[in-house]
Formats: structure tokens, C-alpha cells, sequence
């Protein structure tokens, strides 16, 4: 799974004598928390703007804050994307999904108690999404999942796949969430292309929700088929190999790699030893 070294580190010398399993238990609390926190984050910033610049920035601002903890996922097609590569496995990317949906729906709350004159269940534009005028429900749903796509395959050699971009692993999935934005963003209504984001705003701002299930079954889609078009180009992640095939990748993988170090465990950068029940480690 996607974990970083910094994460482990934050054990000290207690780690060694702690059971495995509950290393990692603690450690995928740790991760859950950042990825809380992050989307909370995100959605006071990138909830806050239409404007894909910002949005941009926000998410890569924080998804280089996050990068060595969990990988900056901080967003559920991002997560859906690496558990159906293989990089994580299903357990971790529920549990990073439930953290970054109430991540974004504490954000939102916040939203309400800090903006002049908002209130749950009013409309709030920068966190409603609807498509522009006269673009029927088939071609929202194809702008949506084209350009999740094309943001989820872009930002997948940076989460997940050796080499990567090493450390500008972030602004690169940043320049591409803002390319994407800013081409689709006039049609779509400038959906942050984040599932959490969709349905938290819908929730508290009480949106369009006829619109709400178009856009998230676009944004699922459209990381579907990303990951499964990057799986093809830069192979299966490693919870899909057999032991062997394991072993040989870990080993191939191990020692720092070209995004700053990070030691990883399931598929991004180096990994570690395989986990209790023989899956790889979460962490």
C-alpha cells in the first residue's frame, strides 16, 4: 500500500516491538487522519473558487503537504484508481474514501460558520456544480469522465508508477487537474473532478442533486478506465501478483527512489516486506 517513510519513522523506537498488524493499524489510522485533514483542506479552498487556477494550486499545495504521509490521494477516484491497479489494496481505499468524504463534508460545515450570510441547504455556486446551458446529461457525462480521466492517468505516474516525476510529482498533477479544468470547467460548471468535494457540497449546499449522481458516476468512470489504460502501459500493481511475483517486485523496488526517498510499501517507490495474512503491509 501507499504509505511514506516519514510515517513509520513517527513510531521511534517502540515500532520494532509492536505487533505487525498492529503497526499497521496504527499506521492506516495515522494515513486516514491525513487524508481527513487534506480533504477537509481542500474543500475550504478549492470549495471556495470557480477558478480552475486556484483549485489547481489548492490541490497541489496540499498533495505535496500529504505526499510522503499517504501519497496525497485526497480524493476518492484517485484512491479507486489505485486499488483497482493493484497499488493499494480494497480495505485501505474504503477507508481513505470514508476520511476524505468526511474530510470534505467537516470542511463544508466549516464553510457555513465562517462565510457572511451562508447557511446549510443555501446554495453556495462555488461548491454547486451544474452544467452550462443547453449541454444535455449525456454530454455532461462525457466532458466529466473524459477529463477525470485524463487527470487520473496524468497523475497516476506520479503516485504510483517508477520512475515518476520525483519531487514535482505534485505540480505536474496539479498542471494537469488545472489544463483539464480549464478546457472541460465552462461545460461542467468547473467540477473539482473530486467525488467528496460533489457530494459534499450537494449535501450542505443543497445543489442540483439531479446533477449529483451524473457527475459522480463520471468521475468513478472516468478513474476506471484511467487506471485500467495505466495498468496496461506501466503493468499491475503489486497486490495482484502472486508471492513470487511479489518478492521480485519488491526487490526491484527497494532503495530510495526518484520521489524524494519515500518508502513505500504496495507499489509507490520502495517497498517493504510483505504484510501479515500474505498481502503486502499497509504501511
Amino acid at each position: 500500500m501507499l504509505h511514506g517513510r516519514g510515517i513509520r519513522e513517527r513510531l521511534g523506537h517502540v515500532g520494532h516491538r509492536l505487533p505487525r498488524l498492529l503497526q499497521d493499524d496504527l499506521l492506516l489510522g495515522s494515513s486516514a487522519a491525513a487524508e481527513f485533514i487534506g480533504a477537509l483542506l481542500l474543500q475550504l479552498l478549492a470549495g471556495s473558487t470557480l477558478n480552475p487556477a486556484r483549485i489547481a494550486a489548492a490541490y497541489t499545495a496540499l498533495m505535496a503537504t500529504f505526499f510522503r504521509h499517504t501519497g496525497g490521494h485526497l480524493n476518492p477516484a484517485v484512491s479507486l484508481a489505485a486499488a483497482l491497479s493493484g497499488h493499494i489494496g480494497w480495505a485501505t481505499a474504503g477507508v481513505y474514501m470514508i476520511a476524505q468524504i468526511l474530510g470534505a463534508l467537516s470542511g463544508a460545515a466549516i464553510q457555513v460558520f465562517i462565510t457572511p450570510g451562508l447557511s446549510f441547504g443555501s446554495p453556495f455556486e462555488p461548491s454547486c456544480h451544474a452544467p452550462v446551458s443547453g449541454l444535455g446529461g449525456t454530454s455532461l457525462f462525457v466532458w466529466e469522465a473524459l477529463a477525470t480521466f485524463v487527470f487520473v492517468y496524468v497523475a497516476y505516474p506520479a503516485l504510483f508508477a517508477n520512475p515518476g516525476y520525483g519531487p514535482l510529482g505534485p505540480l505536474v498533477v496539479g498542471i494537469a487537474l488545472f489544463g483539464v479544468l480549464s478546457t472541460a470547467g465552462p461545460y461542467t460548471g468547473f467540477s473539482p473532478l473530486n467525488p467528496a468535494l460533489t457530494f459534499a457540497g450537494s449535501l450542505a449546499f443543497n445543489c442540483v442533486w439531479r446533477y449529483m449522481w451524473m457527475y459522480l458516476l463520471a468521475q468513478f468512470t472516468g478513474a476506471g478506465l484511467a487506471a485500467l489504460l495505466a495498468v496496461g502501459v506501466f503493468g499491475i500493481g503489486p497486490m495482484y501478483l502472486s508471492e513470487a511475483e511479489r518478492a521480485e517486485y519488491l526487490a526491484l523496488s527497494s532503495g530510495p527512489d526518484s520521489r524524494g526517498g519515500r518508502d513505500v510499501e504496495g507499489g509507490v517507490g520502495t517497498a517493504a516486506p510483505a504484510g501479515p495474512q500474505g498481502t503486502l503491509s499497509a504501511y
